[in-house]
């Protein structure tokens, strides 16, 4: 177990890098313009889930085949759906990215599996110190870039972004002065925005039980110096999941506040579109309206022209230019900012049928219904979800969106879980 807890704390600091390597460049490009999305990439980041993945293989290599026999069907059924929608991949306009995202599919999903067997891996006290660390080590790095305006060190060392090029980064007004935003070692603001709440949610709920002046100082500093880089990201996405975070908290006391909880924001999820479309007429030249407005109209267009099987993992950026243009003097190829939108558009009616079809497989209905805990992990997402992408489309969303579904929950509902299931035990006896 010690050398699990090693391997994920290794994994939860590297979790923000974006330091990769890169492979197969001459398949990611978009009529001469080169599309990181489709770009073919080996992270850091990875090194620590093969470890983890090879360590829980060769742990289970005797107990595995009677699990496998226990579950034969599910598993015949899952191995098949595996296949089928690989072999789809290749008959995609960018068949490189497709695959190379399946990959990360079952990557992701087999590192969710460890960690769903595996729950007692973060409650160890090294798990806290680091997320702590990564907290304090993103927010750092992100006032030194906000305040400099370049990136601390080159990129092989950390993995920033170099900040030295004005085109293409995210820039904020502070003081009437147009200046860049922080990005930790994350692609994008927004990232580090999300990185940052998440991380620091985890790490309220580890909050030092003793009251000594210098731990709970130490605390707070770290969560004011965490709240402060966030408010530097302007990350609208993050302040109201953070928001949104808080509410779920304060008033997810029961089942019934759970389910209408997560009814509410599945509407506010599928109403996003609308909202956006409803608001463009008045702000047509808000970069961040109009942007999101033509990224959803191509994604409408893909929909209606592959409803069935999408235009392929990870395609998107590859055939937006050819369901509708971004208007703007740089092109802006990037996926449509709504996961919902996204997802459709690249799997279509039959992935995501497949994908709900995989849940149920392997958690039954009552079990799914049983759990509100499961729901308020992804509730609590909904901002991020709704009002972007990378949650699906990069290496720090994807294993952010693993952790965070996985154990999330857990300090999210503190002790209102266990007196939940004190109260079930006291019923049965």
């Amino acid at each position: 177990m010690r050398w699990y807890s090693l391997l994920v704390a290794l994994l939860l600091f590297l979790l923000p890098s974006n330091l990769f390597l890169k492979f197969w460049e001459p398949t990611a490009y978009v009529h001469g313009l080169l599309s990181d999305y489709l770009l073919p990439r080996l992270y850091v980041s990875d090194i620590p889930i093969v470890m983890i993945l090879f360590s829980w293989l060769w742990e289970k290599r005797r107990t595995g085949r009677t699990f496998i026999l226990k579950y034969r069907v599910q598993f015949l059924i899952t191995l098949s759906v595996i296949v089928i929608v690989g072999a789809r991949q290749l008959f995609t306009p960018y068949p490189v990215a497709a695959i190379w995202y399946w990959l990360k599919i079952l990557e992701m999903g087999s590192l969710g599996l460890f960690f769903a067997t595996h729950r007692q891996v973060i409650k160890k006290p090294l798990i806290g110190l680091v997320i702590g660390i990564t907290l304090a080590t993103q927010s750092l790095l992100g006032i030194y870039q906000f305040y400099n305006q370049t990136s601390l060190a080159p990129y092989s060392v950390l993995g920033e972004t170099v900040l030295k090029h004005q085109i293409g980064l995210a820039k904020g007004i502070f003081a009437g002065a147009e200046l860049i935003l922080p990005y930790g070692t994350t692609s994008h603001p927004n990232v580090l925005g999300g990185v940052i709440v998440l991380f620091l949610w985890l790490w309220w709920q580890r909050k030092p039980a003793t009251k000594a002046v210098g731990w709970l100082g130490g605390w707070l500093a770290l969560c004011c110096l965490s709240l402060f880089v966030l408010w530097l990201t302007q990350s609208l996405s993050a302040w109201i999941t953070l928001a949104s975070l808080v509410f779920i908290s304060a008033v997810a006391k029961g089942d019934h506040f759970k389910k209408a909880l997560a009814l509410l924001a599945v509407a506010a999820f599928l109403l996003t579109p609308l909202i956006i479309a409803s608001v463009f007429p008045f702000m047509p030249n808000n970069p961040s309206v109009f942007r999101r407005y033509y990224l959803q109209t191509a994604s409408l267009n893909m929909i209606i022209q592959k409803p069935l099987l999408g235009v392929g993992f990870n395609n998107f950026t590859g055939v937006l230019e050819e369901n509708g243009e971004v208007p703007g003097v740089v092109r802006f190829v990037q996926p449509v900012h709504h996961s919902g939108l996204l997802v459709l558009s690249e799997w279509g009616i039959g992935g995501v049928t497949l994908l709900l079809g995989f849940v149920f497989l392997w958690m039954k209905p009552a079990q799914l219904k049983n759990k509100p805990e499961y729901w308020l992990a992804a509730v609590a997402l909904w901002p991020i979800l709704s009002l972007d992408h990378y949650l699906l489309t990069g290496q720090t969303g994807l294993l952010l969106l693993t952790v965070w579904l996985v154990y999330g929950f857990e300090p999210l509902l503190g002790k209102t879980l266990n007196q939940s299931n004190n109260g079930r035990s006291k019923d049965r006896s």
